[in-house]
């Protein structure tokens, strides 16, 4: 994939975390499931984590996830 700010190749990888992830406008919100989910909820997750796909740009150090590529 290439940046969409330098036009450079981008590195495919993922975004990990042992919690549920979420994207909002607001840095700290009272209910977990506000926002703009990143992950599915499941109870495999409780156990092994949740990822999400994205590409990285070392040039520019952003990171691009795409919805629709995680099944969002």
């Amino acid at each position: 994939m290439k940046c969409p700010y330098c036009q450079k190749e981008m590195t495919a990888g993922f975004i990990k975390s042992s919690h549920h992830m979420a994207w909002d406008q607001k840095r700290e919100s009272g209910f977990f499931l506000e926002g703009i989910r990143l992950t599915k909820n499941s109870i495999e997750n409780v156990f092994k984590g949740n990822a999400v796909s994205s590409h990285y740009c070392s040039n520019c150090r952003k990171i691009i996830v795409s919805l629709e590529e995680n099944g969002i």
